[in-house]
């Protein structure tokens, strides 16, 4: 996916296989949204991009800190575990 395609799927907004966070600071609440994910047809987490589907992005230390708890809430926040395909645009 590149940056127009990302546009485009905003554009959509937000349904049942796609969510918008401004940020991620809590495993456990990201846990909830993964399992919520993984318990129906899946879906897309986008973590940058306001509830009313502004894209405000992250730093590079905002994904680092995601990528850390993506791990941590897949491998220890949902029994079983949980596998994501995770991109950066």
């Amino acid at each position: 996916m590149d940056a127009l395609d990302l546009v485009e799927i905003v554009k959509k907004g937000e349904d049942s296989h796609l969510q918008f966070k401004e940020r991620i600071d809590s495993v456990n609440a990201l846990a909830a949204e993964l399992c919520a994910f993984s318990n129906s047809d899946g879906g897309k987490l986008l973590v940058g991009v306001s509830d009313h589907g502004d894209i405000i992005g992250l730093t590079g230390e905002q994904v680092g800190i995601l990528n850390q708890h993506i791990s941590n809430a897949c491998s220890q926040k949902i029994n079983p575990p949980v596998s994501v395909t995770t991109e950066n645009i």
